[in-house]
Parts: structure tokens; sequence; C-alpha cells
């Protein structure tokens, strides 16, 4: 029973998390299969590999604490292990992953604290963004804000 509510929060902050993305990388995630790599012309590998690495860690698709290689995640993809080399930087420096050297990289656990500071910051940031719409909603610059949302 734990287990699942844990699973549950965890999929809750993740979203929460991906939510603060800017709304291109939303759109691509959501638009793409699971474990199918869609290879965009227009966008580079490494951007599409992320997002993708991204949502399955998102669906809960790789397990926390396991290790797992570059070559695993080219495989699963079916990309060459330089854009996953590429990714695996960025979800790093998102604090998403860990690299161990020599032997890949660790889904970064999420714990009940850290789901806390998530929600915590979505809730400071969301409160200010509304303040601040609901007193600039008069002046054109508020207007086009409100649109844009």
């Amino acid at each position: 029973m734990f287990q699942k509510i844990q699973n549950r929060m965890l999929r809750v902050a993740y979203i929460f998390w991906a939510c603060s993305l800017p709304t291109g990388v939303m759109k691509r995630l959501n638009a793409r299969g699971k474990n199918m790599l869609k290879i965009n012309r227009l966008e580079s590998l490494k951007n599409q590999t992320y997002d993708a690495i991204l949502q399955a860690i998102m669906d809960g698709d790789f397990k926390q604490g396991k290790i797992y290689s570059a070559q695993f995640f080219a495989d699963h993809f079916k990309v060459s292990r330089t854009p996953v080399r590429e990714a695996m930087l960025r979800l790093r420096d998102d604090g998403l992953i860990r690299v161990i050297p020599n032997r890949g990289v660790e889904i970064n656990p999420l714990t009940e604290q850290s789901a806390k500071d998530i929600f915590r910051a979505r809730i400071a940031i969301e409160g200010y963004c509304a303040k601040y719409l609901a007193k600039n909603k008069e002046n054109l610059a508020g207007r086009e804000k409100i649109k844009r949302m």
C-alpha cells in the first residue's frame, strides 16, 4: 500500500516538475508514444532523446536506484550513444539522474522531502504569477500575458 502511495506521489511530483518546463518541451513529450522515438528532422536528436528519456522517467518506466548504461538507453530508444550521453548530461543538470563514472547513470529517487519542496516552489511561483496577472489585468501587457496562457 505504501509503495503505491509513494509511486503515485512520485508521479505527481514529476508531473509538477514537468509542468514547469517550457511549453514546447511539454508538447514534444505529449506527442510521443512510449519507447518510440519518432525522428523529427527539424529538431536535434539530442533534444528528442532528452525528451524521450524524460518522459520515460516521468512514466516510471525506469526504476529509481537502478544503474543504467548509455548503451541501454541507446538500445531502448534505437539511437546511437552520442545523443544519449548528451541527453544524460542535461538530465544530470536537471537533477533527475546521477552519473556514476565507468558504470552508468542512476535515476535519482524522489523523496518525500523533495516532493514537498517541488510543491512549495510551485505554490510560490504560481501564487506570485496569479497575483501579478490579477494586478495587471487592466493594462495591455497584462491582457497579452493572460491570452498567452
